[in-house]
């Protein structure tokens, strides 16, 4: 975005994949990062998509498979249905806007195919993110989401593979007339409904 210039860092906080509480799922896929990171694949797709600087380091981790198997369920239906919003460089549109792509989108395809499942990608209502989990309408949360208190505790997350952070982005030739968090208080901001951007506003 080269006529847009960004604040300092208002917060830090990390990405992670969000599922059903209790699912067997977030320790399946939490294998499959670490795997991916060790193998350099995670590094290659961030590179493709820019954000190789925010990459998590990703531990050793084993798969635990519970009674009432997520990842049984998703293989007999072959389809794991991932929950995004329309969020660029993490979930987007092909240029011919046939395909999904982004940092998110190639993991969870990759992830689909380690299960021998395609991978579906619906856009949900961010608001709605845990009702669509639990509804299993969806049955994962894969599109940059912030790992905040209400989030893992209301689902079962992953550990953390991206860090990101809140910024106030304004018109490169502004810039200089908003440097301090005084300087912002009358101005109108756009944030996506039950993001961390709307809390940090």
């Amino acid at each position: 975005y080269p006529d847009l210039k960004y604040t300092d860092k208002l917060t830090t906080e990390e990405y992670g994949v969000g599922c059903r509480k209790g699912s067997d799922l977030v320790s399946y896929i939490n294998s499959v990062f670490a795997s991916s990171y060790a193998d350099g694949t995670m590094k290659a797709t961030a590179e493709k998509y820019g954000v190789q600087e925010a990459i998590v380091e990703q531990k050793d981790a084993e798969y635990v498979k519970n009674d009432d198997s997520d990842v049984e369920y998703i293989k007999n239906k072959g389809t794991l249905v991932v929950g995004i919003t329309d969020f660029e460089p993490m979930d987007y549109k092909s240029e011919d806007g046939k395909e999904w792509i982004g940092f998110d989108a190639d993991m969870a395809k990759a992830f689909a195919k380690s299960l021998g499942v395609d991978a579906e990608f619906v856009v949900i209502d961010w608001d709605n993110k845990i009702l669509e989990l639990e509804g299993k309408t969806i049955d994962c949360v894969w599109n940059g989401m912030t790992l905040t208190d209400e989030v893992t505790s209301a689902m079962e997350c992953t550990n953390p593979y991206l860090n990101n952070a809140q910024v106030v982005v304004v018109p490169a030739d502004k810039a200089d007339q908003y440097q301090d968090e005084a300087s912002l208080a009358d101005l109108s901001f756009a944030v996506e409904t039950g993001s961390a951007g709307e809390a940090e506003v």
